[in-house]
């Protein structure tokens, strides 16, 4: 028991100790004891000790079991003294009786600065010791005296009877984890602090927030408090002085603290400890860390004398670095003149000896106790994508920090410019500082840390911040965000599949992370949340594989795995709605389409009612988004889940065959033209109970159509090209079957809307079907070869297959030497040779033209392009010529020289 009490010292000179420790001196009460002594034939009286407000200060309290409690005297007590516990609340005119006491009897003289401790594990009557002796020491523990773990109190009143009143002269201490009550009703973990009170003196409040978790704390520093009773209570009463913490035996109860109390003159060092960043330079040595106090001196009159350096940095005074035997002042220290450098080195700790003296002589030795934490590491940092008027949670899957030496919760990012294009909250509340602790929760909805952009499609975004851990900061680290528009998938022919493997970014993240939807689904694929009864939606995508409960949309698979099945888990606060927009890029208006998936089930909800959960499956033509009216109901694509245990939920790995299903169906009837979106959606409903997680994988779409098409290959020759448009030009303004001949759009007509289509699938190649005839040669009426006189007609009823070629027969004629030949197109007539008078003279020719972009030869023949018969014609370029065949009998046109002369037609049409 000597080890743990620390005496009252005096500077009555006149004070003298008597053998066995008890003091003797002038005071009344030392000689009523010395009277007492002498009377030794009578019997010994039981003397007590009435104490007061603030005769003892609560050091410490356990509500995580067992329950603890620790309290330091700061005054003498007599044997017979008593002292009650109770962790009854003060309704504010009473204390309730609901709860309990312990009432505590001092069997012996303690002196000021013992500290006392509750363990409840104790033998009932010996649950007070100091340290583990309980001698002297006796209790009567009744009621429900317990702490409660969501948040207590407890009060200290002088003997046995309750106080009736605020200011009862009988109450000596009190403590609550949580802050008084200054209104409402008090319960078993809510108080209000009696009148006699006075908060941070006499009466102390963690401040922590009923229910938080962490309803347990020790004051542990400064390490040694010596000063009057208020001087302690002051330092005790300090909530920095505190720690908190989580769990039973995370801080020892009593703490490892001494408490010295003088008669009010003499130093007291107040603070003597600091925490700084691992390669700190000149950190700052504050009052808060390094603080003396005496009565009667002033700040300049408390000097510091160096005894020892630090073993891994410095210390200065303003720029000078210190030295064994150096000084500075306490005037220093509020100064702020005092500093401490790290050397970097990886030591968590350091410090310096000092001794402390005033002008008076009196002096004390002390050390300044350092410790080394590392500063806050930034370790992810993914940029965001948001669709505009999206809300995204900003998780720890998008940002972390972490430090060796604090928690999550102690470390905060501050924003310190942006968004300009949005805003964040929690709870739907603004918010200018956030913890790395609320981006963890942000996995789940409730408390999630939210952007919501007010940004247009294509514009950008940003957050600055800067992280504490509280003794450093890491300051520009930029949130970037990119707000773009929902994206479609196309679609033009053959099979469109979706298994949604290799969408996570690397690192992959955890299972019960959350990103935003806009980064991780493929394009086309959009998910809309919508809540039932609360605000708990968000359009955020969950990365799981099927352990958590909590509702929301689902990318599931094995943890840490690519390999991933998109689906959801909905609840009575959120309802998923998701699927793909398909936009038809093809010529085509499709009336059939082919949906087949696999449908897996990643967790069983355990439903006590047995209702199936299910997927149901919807698509629409006419919807302009997901969620817009419109949408037909198709039960055969509908997944329901395969596994249905009522008794307990379960995990389930959804890539085995005993929980999926394999879902195809063909639906016909509908018409989906060129450019229209084709919706796909699946919905999940709250169902009644525990929901089950499910999911789409391996998807297969294809689309046909029974209506005859065009490709835009007018002459079935297996390819879009020049040739095509020929066809075009010899059938314009005839009436067909629809998407019969050139008949690209399928409105019955050949028209410029059919030339447009054949540009737009200019180059394409089409599947070649089987196909035969000729173009035939037939004679016009009217000179042969006279001067612009037709003199063959191509037959417009045949088309021409891959390689075929046919002659237009030519004759000689006296007034012609040579020939220009110019091709032009007479509505259904077809194609005709008409002959011109050539610039030079020279033998009866014939000429064979197999391309118009031949090298042109001085002399010879000369091929001009002649534009539709009441047109301008179109040869501001220099026309091609060709070479010619003096032997010759025929000019013979292949299937290559109408492409080129198309073609040509085709690049000049467009440059008008």
């Amino acid at each position: 028991m000597a080890d743990s009490r620390i005496g009252l010292r005096k500077h009555n000179k006149k004070a003298s100790r008597r053998p066995g420790g008890r003091r003797s001196g002038t005071g009344l009460r030392s000689r009523y004891r010395q009277t007492l002594r002498l009377e030794s034939l009578e019997p010994r009286q039981m003397l007590t000790v009435n104490l007061g407000v603030g005769d003892i200060a609560f050091t410490g309290y356990q509500a995580s079991a067992p329950d603890k409690v620790s309290f330091v005297l700061l005054k003498d007590v007599d044997a017979g003294t008593v002292l009650t516990l109770s962790d009854n609340a003060w309704t504010g005119s009473a204390l309730n009786t609901n709860e309990g006491t312990s009432v505590i009897t001092f069997g012996g003289t303690f002196t000021a600065g013992t500290q006392f401790n509750y363990d409840a594990t104790r033998s009932a009557g010996l649950k007070w010791a100091i340290g583990a002796t309980t001698t002297n020491l006796s209790d009567v523990t009744s009621g429900n005296f317990a702490l409660n773990a969501s948040g207590d109190n407890i009060f200290a009143y002088n003997g046995s009877t309750a106080p009736t009143t605020g200011s009862d002269a009988n109450w000596v201490a009190a403590i609550a984890t949580n802050a008084f009550l200054t209104s409402g009703a008090a319960t078993s973990s809510l108080t209000y602090l009696p009148s006699a009170f006075t908060l941070g003196n006499t009466a102390f409040s963690l401040g922590i927030t009923n229910g938080a978790g962490n309803e347990n704390g020790a004051e542990t520093s400064p390490v040694s408090v010596m000063g009057t009773a208020a001087q302690i209570r002051a330092a005790v009463y300090t909530v920095g002085n505190w720690t908190t913490f989580t769990a039973a035996g995370a801080q020892a109860i009593p703490p490892n603290i001494s408490y010295t109390l003088s008669s009010g003159a003499g130093l007291v060092i107040t603070h003597n400890a600091g925490t700084f960043a691992q390669g700190a330079t000149n950190a700052l040595i504050g009052t808060n860390n390094l603080q003396t106090t005496d009565e009667g001196q002033t700040a300049a009159q408390i000097t510091y004398t160096v005894t020892s350096l630090p073993a891994h940095g410095t210390i200065k005074k303003g720029v000078t670095t210190l030295a064994v035997n150096d000084t500075f002042t306490q005037q220093d220290i509020d100064g702020n003149e005092l500093t401490y450098s790290n050397d970097n080195s990886a030591n968590p700790s350091d410090g310096f000896g000092f001794t402390v003296g005033d002008t008076l002589g009196n002096s004390t030795n002390g050390t300044f106790n350092i410790t080394i934490v590392q500063p806050p590491v930034i370790t992810l940092n993914r940029a965001i994508t948001v669709h505009p008027g999206q809300s995204v949670a900003i998780s720890g899957a998008i940002l972390t920090a972490t430090d060796p030496d604090t928690s999550a919760g102690g470390l905060t990012f501050t924003i310190t410019s942006g968004p300009t294009r949005g805003s964040i909250t929690k709870n739907s509340a603004a918010i200018t500082a956030f913890t790395q602790a609320d981006l963890n929760a942000g996995d789940t909805l409730a408390n999630a840390v939210r952007y919501t952009t007010t940004g247009n499609a294509g514009d950008t975004d940003s957050i600055t911040l800067s992280l504490s851990d509280g003794s450093s900061t890491v300051i520009g680290i930029v949130l970037d965000i990119s707000i773009v528009a929902p994206t479609t998938a196309s679609y033009s022919s053959g099979t469109y599949a979706q298994n949604f493997d290799e969408l996570l970014p690397a690192p992959i993240p955890g299972d019960n992370s959350s990103l935003p939807s806009a980064m991780v689904l493929p394009p086309g694929w959009i998910v809309v949340e919508t809540a039932d009864t609360s605000n708990n939606s968000d359009s955020s995508i969950r990365v799981d594989n099927g352990t958590s409960g909590t509702g929301d949309t689902v990318l599931y698979g094995a943890t840490a795995g690519n390999e991933r099945a998109l689906g959801s888990l909905s609840s009575a606060s959120l309802k998923s709605q998701y699927g793909v927009a398909l936009v038809n890029t093809s010529n085509h208006t499709y009336d059939s389409f082919t949906l087949a998936y696999t449908g897996e089930q990643w967790r069983d909800g355990g439903n006590a009612s047995a209702v199936p959960n299910k997927l149901t499956f919807e698509y629409s033509t006419t919807a302009a988004s997901l969620t817009d009216a419109g949408f037909t109901a198709d039960t055969s694509l509908d997944f329901t889940a395969p596994i249905s245990n009522t008794t307990a939920d379960a995990v389930l790995d959804g890539n085995l065959g005993a929980n999926q299903a394999s879902l195809s169906h063909t639906i016909s009837g509908i018409s989906w033209g060129p450019g229209q979106t084709l919706y796909l959606r699946w919905t999940d409903a709250n169902e009644t109970g525990n929901d089950d997680g499910l999911a789409l994988d391996n998807l297969s779409f294809s689309a046909a159509s029974s209506v005859p098409q065009s490709t835009g290959d007018y002459n079935n020759n297996g390819e879009v090209d020049a040739a095509d448009y020929v066809v075009w030009r010899k059938t314009l303004g005839t009436t067909v079957t629809p998407y019969s001949g050139a008949d690209g759009d399928g409105n019955g007509t050949i028209g410029q809307g059919d030339y447009d289509f054949w540009r737009s699938n200019f180059g394409n190649v089409i599947p070649l079907g089987s196909g035969s005839g000729a173009l035939n040669a037939s004679a016009e009426s009217g000179p042969l070869l006279a001067q612009g006189a037709a003199v063959a007609a191509v037959d417009s009823s045949t088309s021409a297959e891959t390689g075929q070629s046919f002659q237009v027969k030519a004759s000689a004629h006296a007034n012609v030497s040579a020939l220009d030949v110019a091709l032009e197109s007479f509505g259904g007539s077809g194609l005709v040779a008409r002959a011109l008078p050539q610039r030079s003279q020279g033998a009866h020719r014939s000429f064979l033209a197999s391309s118009v972009h031949g090298n042109p030869s001085a002399g010879l023949g000369e091929l001009l392009l002649t534009q539709t018969k009441g047109a301008a014609p179109h040869n501001s370029a220099t026309p091609p010529h060709h070479n010619a065949s003096e032997d010759a009998g025929a000019l013979e046109i292949s299937d290559s020289y109408f492409e080129s002369l198309a073609s040509g037609i085709a690049d000049r049409l467009g440059a008008s």
